[in-house]
């Protein structure tokens, strides 16, 4: 969350990748503090991030930013071509109210180190557009499980082109890599709020905060009309498969939000094609967020929402918004809520994850699998991998 205003960006080259400050060459583009986030001037300023231009290797080299403030040195910017520090473009709008980028578009990072194959469809027989490299970031504005049971994400992409032109690209990208090559692990992945961002309750009936990213979660509370909470994250649930729902995360495992309406009929009561929100950026971060102490912030926001009472958690927030100045008596700190079951098993395919999924067949299931191996194993047919029955659904379970 700190706010570094750059003044030079340093490429270096080393045999192999290292964070020695050896063997520097000249200084590249350069680096202009604009409106408290950087900027780099050229090729692109609408770019979040600037990647190398293709004739320059990426394997051993490391770049340096120059930086001014809040204290004067050298901090790391990208290793391998891999960037580690946003520009601060894709909070832009978030921290000056602008509504230039519709608020449930959120930006990911490609973070597969041989890029993201970007195709025209869902479906992975689709055309290909092209590949992501590694370290990209792009906006995503969707997401939806395929009839092979792969989550897909749509992405939209400004590419510099070599005539110094933006080009629009378009399309559909793999959220996970999938599993049946027999690899595993994130494609893209969201980039969180630098800091915590502020968001007001604008839905008449109030925001319910859940305890889980999925709507069929435990209820934690329920917000009202012109609630402000700060958020500290942004995902998508795994249900409904068709049009997965943006939550805004409160507190990461205790506490997440809906950002549009989920059910249909009342969005199109609003009229028009556009999303109906529930909660809006009030385009300000938290006032009581210190970058100095991220971590004591974070702590003191998962004890209040550990709270187990509907009228606790609410306190909780009025509490530290409406009156920053006033100590909590922590003494009434509850201990987070424990689970009623532990498991250790794992995913009778993957052997990776914990099963959380159940296969229906008829009148009964198996929990046996995590949900990207049972949604596979329901797309392609394979039956249980218990009784060999036919799937008729995959439904993801909670213990309560």
């Amino acid at each position: 969350g700190m706010v570094a205003v750059g003044v030079v960006l340093h490429t270096f080259y080393f045999k192999q990748t290292t964070l020695s400050t050896n063997s520097r060459s000249n200084s590249s583009n350069d680096i202009t503090a604009n409106a408290n986030y950087l900027q780099v001037d050229p090729p692109c300023k609408s770019c979040a991030t600037t990647l190398p231009p293709e004739h320059e290797p990426k394997a051993g080299r490391v770049q340096y930013l120059q930086i001014t403030t809040p204290v004067p040195g050298y901090v790391v910017y990208s290793v391998d071509g891999y960037t580690l520090l946003s520009s601060g473009l894709p909070e832009a709008p978030l921290y000056t109210g602008q509504k230039s980028v519709a608020q449930h578009v959120w930006y990911w990072k490609v973070t597969c180190p041989a890029g993201a194959f970007v195709r025209q469809g869902m479906e992975l027989g689709s055309q290909h557009v092209t590949t992501l490299p590694y370290g990209q970031v792009v906006q995503v504005s969707q997401k939806v499980v395929n009839s092979a049971g792969l989550a897909r994400l749509r992405i939209e992409h400004d590419r510099p082109t070599s005539a110094g032109r933006l080009q629009k690209v378009r399309g559909w990208c793999s959220e996970w890599l999938n599993p049946l090559s027999g690899q595993r692990g994130a494609i893209l992945q969201p980039i969180y709020p630098a800091v915590p961002v502020m968001y007001q309750v604008v839905w008449s009936s109030g925001a319910c905060v859940r305890r889980a990213t999925e709507l069929s979660s435990s209820t934690c509370t329920t917000l009202p009309l012109n609630t402000q909470v700060p958020i500290v994250g942004r995902t998508y649930t795994e249900f409904p498969a068709a049009n997965c729902i943006p939550r805004l995360v409160v507190c990461p495992q205790q506490a997440y939000a809906s950002l549009i309406v989920s059910n249909p009929s009342s969005s199109a009561a609003s009229g028009g094609n556009d999303p109906t929100y529930i909660l809006q950026s009030t385009g300000t971060i938290d006032a009581t967020y210190d970058p100095n102490q991220a971590g004591h912030y974070h702590w003191q926001l998962y004890q209040k929402w550990a709270l187990n009472t509907t009228e606790g958690a609410l306190t909780a927030i009025t509490t530290s918004h409406n009156d920053a100045a006033t100590t909590t008596n922590t003494s009434k700190t509850s201990q987070p809520s424990k689970t009623t079951e532990t498991h250790d098993r794992k995913c009778i395919c993957c052997q990776d994850k914990a099963p959380n999924a159940t296969l229906v067949h008829g009148e009964t299931g198996h929990i046996c699998c995590c949900l990207e191996c049972a949604r596979l194993c329901q797309a392609n047919g394979m039956g249980c991998p218990i009784c060999r029955l036919p799937i008729d659904s995959v439904i993801l379970h909670f213990y309560s």
